[in-house]
C-alpha cells in the first residue's frame, strides 16, 4: 500500500510540472504569445528538485520496507535524469532541431 501510495503521488507530481506548468505559465491572445519561460523554467526546475529531495529522504531516512525504499530511489533517478534533461534543454545544450527537420521531411514524403 505504501508503494501505491508513493506512485500516486510521484506521478501526480510528474502531471502537473510537466503538464500543469506550462499550462498555467502559456499565454496567448490572438495571435501573440505571452507567456513567461524563465517564470516556467523555474517552476519546473523547484518541483523537480522537490521531488527529488523528498524520494531520496524517503529512500534513506524512513523506516519503509526494501521494495518501498527501491521505489522512492526509482523514482529519484527518473525525476534526477529529467531534471538533467531539462538543464540541458535551457541551457541550449540539447535542442530538438533534427525531430524538425526529420518531421518536414516525413510530411513532405506523404
Amino acid at each position: 500500500m505504501q508503494r501505491f501510495f508513493i506512485n500516486c503521488v510521484n506521478w501526480a507530481m510528474f502531471i502537473i510540472i510537466f503538464i500543469g506548468i506550462p499550462a498555467v505559465t502559456y499565454r496567448q491572445i490572438g495571435h501573440w504569445q505571452i507567456s513567461s519561460k524563465p517564470a516556467a523554467e523555474k517552476l519546473m526546475f523547484w518541483g523537480l528538485a522537490i521531488g527529488i529531495t523528498f524520494n531520496v529522504l524517503g529512500a534513506t531516512l524512513f523506516p519503509f520496507g526494501l521494495k518501498t525504499k527501491e521505489s522512492c530511489a526509482k523514482w529519484a533517478l527518473i525525476l534526477g535524469g529529467l531534471l538533467l534533461l531539462e538543464c540541458a534543454f535551457v541551457q541550449g545544450y540539447l535542442n530538438f532541431d533534427w525531430l524538425k527537420k526529420g518531421l518536414v521531411w516525413f510530411q513532405s514524403r506523404f
